[in-house]
């Protein structure tokens, strides 16, 4: 009986630790025997052998990548620079109101309790349901408008209820 150790080799040492039995069909031997001729030959078990496989190919591969980005390979040395030293790409966003002003509170939404809130809510998806489209409901699109119930019983914390409301400028989210 002959194993192709190379071939052994080549598919042991992948992420998902090598189906033996997959391995023993392609070479058309019985995962049993490959799994004692296996043990024979590098002394270990199957799952041993997989473990060390993929540990080895992955210290060539990250070598490699190493190898590249000090070659000069802009790319990788950026896939380097995050995945293995702990640099990211972080944007910074702040939303603030029309010229960088605060967001401005809407006093009619401010004034209704959370029940009123939610009855509005439902009225506008009927409408929007039905047909009517945002502008027929509401004109132009207002900016992100923010208020505060002063029905905070309702939740029990005893502090105001922020409600955001659904309509907004979506050119306040241009960076």
């Amino acid at each position: 009986m002959h194993i192709d150790w190379d071939y052994v080799e080549a598919y042991a040492g992948t992420a998902n630790h090598g189906s033996l039995r997959r391995i023993a069909a392609a070479l058309k031997v019985t995962p049993e025997t490959l799994s004692k001729q296996s043990a024979r030959r590098y002394g270990k078990s199957w799952a041993e052998l997989c473990e060390y496989l993929l540990a080895e190919r992955a210290l060539k591969l990250e070598k490699s990548l190493w190898d590249k980005a000090e070659a000069g390979d802009k790319t990788v040395a950026m896939f380097l620079a995050k995945t293995r030293l702990g640099y990211s790409d972080t944007q910074k966003v702040e939303v603030s109101g029309p010229g960088g002003a605060p967001i401005q509170f809407m006093a009619e939404l401010s004034a209704l309790t959370t029940e009123q809130l939610r009855e509005r809510r439902l009225a506008i998806q009927r409408k929007l349901d039905a047909g009517h489209d945002d502008a027929e409901l509401f004109g132009e699109p207002d900016p992100v408008q923010v208020g505060t119930t002063g029905d905070a019983e309702l939740l029990g914390t005893g502090e105001p209820v922020q409600v955001v409301d659904d309509l907004y400028d979506p050119s306040i989210f241009d960076y």
